[in-house]
C-alpha cells in the first residue's frame, strides 16, 4: 500500500522534473496551491481536502504536465485506504444560503386542491339547494286553488334560515314548517328565501292562482 502511494508520488515528481518545473512554478501555472502540491509529493494524504477537490486539482496538474488526468486520478485512487475510510461518495459542501429544491408537481397539486376546495365551498349551496328546502304544499311552481285559505308546508335543513315574502319562518326541531295564508283573488306570489350564516342567499318562487268557486243555484 505504501509502495503504491510512493508510486503515485514518483510519477508526479518525475513529470515535474521532466517539464523542468518546481512545485512553486507548477502551482503558478496550474492555479493549485503549492501547499497542496507538497502534500501530494510528500505523501501527506491525510492533509488533503475532500475527494472531489483532489480530483479537480489533479486534472489541472495533469494538463500542465502533459499527463492523462484520468489516469493520474486512477493512480491516486489505487488501494488508497485513506480514501476508502473517508468514503467514495463525498460531495462538494452545500451552500447553506441556497434555496431548497421545490417539487413542482407537489406545488401544482397543492394549488389544484386549494382551488377545488374553494370552488366547492362557493358552489355548495347551489348543489344542495334541492335538498336544503323541500316544499310539500305547493309542490308545483304554479297551482290553482278554489279556496281562499291555504297552508304552505315544507321542510328545511336546520343550518338554513327561512323567510317567506320577508317574514321569518321558524321550523320545528325536525325542520318542518307550516304557514297559513289568505289568498287574494288571482295570482299570489310567494318567495321563499333561505341562506346559511355565511352562505349565499337563495330563493324559490311559487305562484298560487286563487279562483273562487262559483256557486250555482239549483232550481
Amino acid at each position: 500500500m505504501e509502495h503504491e502511494a510512493k508510486n503515485f508520488s514518483s510519477i508526479l515528481v518525475q513529470a515535474i522534473k521532466a517539464q523542468g518545473l518546481t512545485t512553486e512554478k507548477l502551482a503558478a501555472l496550474s492555479g493549485v496551491s503549492d501547499r497542496f502540491l507538497e502534500s501530494l509529493v510528500e505523501e501527506k494524504f491525510d492533509s488533503l481536502p475532500a475527494e472531489p477537490y483532489v480530483r479537480g486539482y489533479l486534472l489541472k496538474i495533469a494538463e500542465v504536465l502533459g499527463l492523462d488526468g484520468e489516469a493520474l486520478w486512477a493512480e491516486y485512487l489505487k488501494d488508497n485506504d485513506l480514501i476508502k475510510r473517508a468514503g467514495r461518495g463525498d460531495e462538494f459542501p452545500k451552500n447553506r444560503f441556497a434555496l431548497p429544491k421545490i417539487n413542482v408537481k407537489f406545488v401544482l397539486l397543492g394549488i389544484l386542491i386549494v382551488a377545488l376546495a374553494a370552488f366547492l365551498f362557493l358552489r355548495l349551496p347551489l348543489f344542495s339547494s334541492g335538498k336544503a328546502l323541500e316544499l310539500m304544499n305547493p309542490r308545483e311552481d304554479s297551482t290553482i286553488v278554489g279556496g281562499r285559505n291555504f297552508t304552505l308546508e315544507g321542510r328545511i335543513d336546520s343550518v338554513y334560515a327561512l323567510s317567506v315574502n320577508g317574514e321569518r319562518i321558524y321550523p320545528d326541531e325536525n325542520g318542518n314548517f307550516e304557514k297559513n295564508v289568505e289568498l287574494q283573488e288571482g295570482f299570489n306570489t310567494f318567495v321563499f328565501t333561505f341562506k346559511k350564516a355565511l352562505g349565499k342567499e337563495q330563493t324559490l318562487t311559487k305562484q298560487i292562482f286563487y279562483q273562487p268557486v262559483v256557486q250555482t243555484e239549483t232550481q
